[in-house]
């Protein structure tokens, strides 16, 4: 997954590779558990991102090669922790754009509420056409098919 998004040069698709993992994983390992989460990335140059990762024991797993690549250094479940560490009026996100508080509370909360309804059971696909590209790259159509009819969708998603 992570290396088609690289070999494609996937950005910005965060929604649509926590579902797609989410999808894989509650198919395959329900015994696993998977709970889509909003987090705020912090990378190692101080970058931020508002982002959705999947939990499984407990754990983030960053289905997204752009934000794996850019050195995470830790993923923050709330805004409260993440302010602690950066107490400072503008924050710079990981295009390098200035963006203030009010902006990152509203995406954040806009991020809550993705992960819930994913964990709902909705699907949220952003981008059908890219979903069914990287679904076809990462897993033969046979079973992609009993994935689409494991989350009720007759056909392709």
């Amino acid at each position: 997954m992570l290396a088609y998004q690289k070999e494609n040069k996937v950005v910005n698709r965060c929604v649509s590779n926590a579902q797609f993992y989410y999808d894989c994983v509650k198919h395959n390992h329900p015994e696993l558990k998977p709970k889509v989460q909003a987090v705020i990335a912090l990378t190692k140059k101080g970058e931020s991102v508002i982002h959705l990762v999947v939990r499984i024991d407990g754990q983030p797993v960053d289905p997204s090669y752009d934000i794996v690549s850019s050195g995470v250094e830790t993923y923050f479940e709330n805004w409260a922790d993440f302010r602690k560490v950066c107490a400072f009026s503008k924050i710079i996100d990981v295009k390098g754009n200035m963006k203030g508080e009010k902006w990152y509370v509203k995406t954040f909360l806009e991020f809550l509420g993705f992960a819930e309804r994913i964990n709902k059971g909705e699907l949220l696909i952003v981008d059908r056409e890219y979903y069914h590209k990287q679904a076809d790259w990462v897993i033969p159509l046979d079973t992609l098919e009993k994935l689409a009819r494991a989350v009720g969708i007759s056909g392709r998603v």
